[in-house]
């Protein structure tokens, strides 16, 4: 090899390296390039923070609650089940009406953690699919029957004018409306065997939850409102 080809390569070689670090230099120079996030991006996620900053603890502890419920149904009647997600006497089912009732979208959003959180763990641990669609069904339900009270029935945010015979209204309806929707959806699956006796027991199930938990927390104030002044003379 002559000397002139090992100059020439080491000449090449040096040139090379220069040039390599030069760019490492550069790299480290520039900053990299950011995203760009548009105005309307920007003030979709301050509204989003602003909400659930707000709204957190409702939906938390709506979501509590529900869980709560979910056990205590277990534990008072535990063989009221027909299949998984459908039973005879179904507290939860309350649970989910009155929190959406009562705080609207927040409690919708918690019941719908709730549900997902239920069908993952409890229900259909093996199936994600049908959890997700199953707890998505759940929660929308109540929150239909709660657009349809303040759309048609005018139902005050306070529940002010919530009476008797509209509460049982909206109980009626929901036990029909959820159980109605899940067999739809698992019509549309494939599973249209037994969907009547699975809708009966359904349409039960959540008519007494929801009656036995509405009607127990109405007689828990009542109690609260009459035994306190009474302890208070007895006091005096």
């Amino acid at each position: 090899m002559t000397p002139g080809f090992d100059r020439e390569t080491e000449n090449c070689c040096i040139g090379f390296a220069r040039l390599f670090a030069a760019s490492i230099c550069a790299m480290r120079q520039s900053p990299p390039p950011r995203a760009r996030v548009s105005p309307r991006q920007r003030l979709t996620v301050l509204i989003t923070m602003n909400y659930l900053r707000q709204r957190g603890p409702i939906i938390a502890g709506t979501a509590a609650l529900f869980l709560i419920t979910l056990v205590a149904n277990e534990l008072l009647f535990p063989h009221s089940e027909y299949v998984p997600g459908a039973n005879w006497i179904y507290l939860p089912a309350g649970m989910r009406l009155l929190c959406t009732l009562l705080f609207g979208e927040a409690g919708a959003i918690g019941m719908l953690c709730a549900a997902w959180v239920s069908c993952v763990f409890l229900y259909f641990p093996d199936d994600p699919v049908r959890s997700l669609f199953y707890g998505t069904i759940s929660a929308l339900a109540p929150y239909l029957i709660y657009l349809f009270a303040t759309g048609v029935l005018g139902l005050r945010t306070s529940l002010s004018n919530l009476t008797a015979k509209r509460l049982l209204l909206l109980i009626l309806l929901y036990s029909i409306a959820s159980p109605a929707l899940h067999q739809i959806w698992l019509a549309m699956h494939g599973e249209a065997a037994g969907a009547a006796r699975r809708f009966v027991v359904m349409v039960v199930g959540d008519l007494s939850g929801s009656l036995i938990m509405i009607y127990t927390i109405k007689l828990m104030l009542w109690l609260m409102v009459t035994v306190a002044p009474l302890r208070r003379r007895l006091g005096d």
